[in-house]
């Protein structure tokens, strides 16, 4: 549902065209032991899990995927209106258990 948005996330990392909201986004990589590479890679190798349509701001996405040592996070993604990705926030997300 979400293919097209994800993969311009995803295409924005590997060109290195994406923005982070500065202070607060380097700040929860910090809070959740981080670092940028897990959030990279989490986008890269997750899917868009939710959409939030309430922020006048604009839409944001929450892209769930693993880090690089495999833990599972969310981070939360707004495409500006130039077209460039924002990262908001990241965390690590609960695991699931059956």
């Amino acid at each position: 549902m979400f293919e097209r948005v994800l993969q311009k996330l995803q295409d924005a990392i590997l060109a290195g065209e994406y923005e982070v909201t500065d202070p607060h986004f380097l700040e929860e990589l910090a809070a959740e032991d981080l670092t940028l590479p897990d959030a990279e890679t989490a986008i890269l190798t997750g899917r868009i899990t939710r959409r939030y349509t309430d922020d006048p701001r604009g839409t944001r996405y929450k892209v769930v995927g693993r880090s690089t040592d495999g833990r599972l996070l969310a981070v939360i993604v707004r495409i500006k209106e130039s077209g460039v990705p924002l990262w908001i926030t990241v965390y690590l997300e609960v695991e699931e258990t059956e």
